[in-house]
């Protein structure tokens, strides 16, 4: 029941992989996810030092959070194969 069943001897458990982490045994596809976070969060930044009406700076101030915990899990995820290897 919900994937705690025996498996027999000779079969392997599969984990299960986010759609994320499929994506980023992709080389490629990881620098080009890895680009488009960091122009906008660039492009935040911008936003935020021309100034704008309290809601916008409250919204602009939690998609840049966002944002930014997204790029440091992309890089952890990046770094974790190389950790499996050794």
């Amino acid at each position: 029941m919900f994937g705690m069943e025996k498996k027999k001897e000779g079969e392997k458990s599969s984990l299960f992989l986010f759609d994320l982490e499929k994506e980023l045994k992709n080389d490629a596809r990881r620098k080009e996810l890895a680009a488009r976070i960091e122009s906008r969060i660039l492009r935040i930044k911008e936003l935020l030092r021309k100034g704008s009406r309290k809601e916008d700076f409250d919204k602009l101030a939690i998609l840049l959070n966002g944002y930014h915990s997204l790029a440091i899990v992309l890089s952890r995820a990046s770094q974790e194969p190389a950790r499996k290897r050794k």
